[in-house]
This record gives structure tokens, sequence and C-alpha cells, in this order.
């Protein structure tokens, strides 16, 4: 408690090291206060989630309850992103700058919904699913990176602005 009340007063969040989901569930009971981020280290090899199903739109799963929810967005999520974004922005403007982002396919699918007719003669679909939730996983995250450049674009003086090409 004495821990938790100098965090407090000090505005200050918690960074943790769990070596297990066990481990990791009993520290994320210490909350400095209820708003108060937490930035939790996990080993590679806890295999939480497999590091070729990351975006920046995914979440960590949890198999309890933490806060309310079920899942807790990594470091790297789209706030995180906007932050990386920022600073080179601001430290050399965006017209001296080219954004490429990582994204691998996941085994995820997603319903073909208005493009089910391109697909009618095919039996399996399976393919096109999965290719149909990757399209949509780039575009949300194209979507992120967007946003994040034109929130430094209003934020960056005007003599390091250039046109945000898509």
């Amino acid at each position: 408690e004495l821990a938790r009340l100098r965090f407090q007063q000090a505005g200050m969040g918690a960074e943790i090291h769990a070596g297990t989901l066990e481990e990791m569930r009993r520290l994320l009971k210490f909350q400095p206060s209820p708003d108060a981020c937490i930035i939790i280290h996990l080993p590679r090899d806890l295999n939480v989630i497999h590091e070729h199903d990351l975006s920046f739109l995914r979440e960590l799963p949890l198999d309890f309850d933490y806060r309310g929810r079920r899942s807790v967005p990594l470091l790297f999520g789209p706030t995180g992103l906007l932050q990386i974004l920022a600073k080179p922005i601001e430290t050399v403007g965006q017209n001296r700058l080219s954004f490429t982002l990582e994204i691998h396919p996941t085994g995820d699918r997603l319903l073909l919904d208005d493009a089910a007719l391109l697909f009618g003669h095919w039996r399996d679909k399976t393919n096109a699913e999965q290719m149909n939730h990757w399209l949509s996983v780039l575009s949300q995250n194209h979507s992120v990176l967007l946003e994040g450049l034109k929130r430094s674009a209003r934020s960056t003086p005007d003599r390091q602005k250039s046109k945000i090409r898509t």
C-alpha cells in the first residue's frame, strides 16, 4: 500500500516484469490509480500472442478480468503508433519522411459480405476469407497511420508541413 500511495502521489504508472501469466495476474493487482498506465514485460517464450499476429490494432487477450476487460492494448497499439510518428515528424518534418508498416497475414478469416459474388463459383472460400481479413487489417492499420500523420501535421510548425500522400 505504501508503494501504491507514493506512485499515486507522483502521478506514476507502473512497469512490471512477469515470467508467467499467473505472475502477471498477481502483479496487475498493483494499480497506483485506476487510470495509471501499466507496462507489462513478458518473456518471448511465454507465447501469449504470436509475433506474426501483431498489428497496431491487436490487443493481448487475458483469461481474467482486468479493469472490466478481457484484453489489454499492446505497447505499440494505435496510441503507441501515434507517439512513434510524432517524434520524427517533429524533428525533420513530414516532407522528408516515408513510413512503411510491416503487417503479416494471419489465419483469421472475415466473411466476404459485399464481395461474396466475386467468389460464388468457389466451393471453399477459406483463402478468400483469409485474404479479406488481411486486407481489412491492412486498411485499418493504414487508417491509424494516416490519422497519426494528420495529427502530427496539425501540431508541426508550418515550415515542416507537406501534403499527406496515401
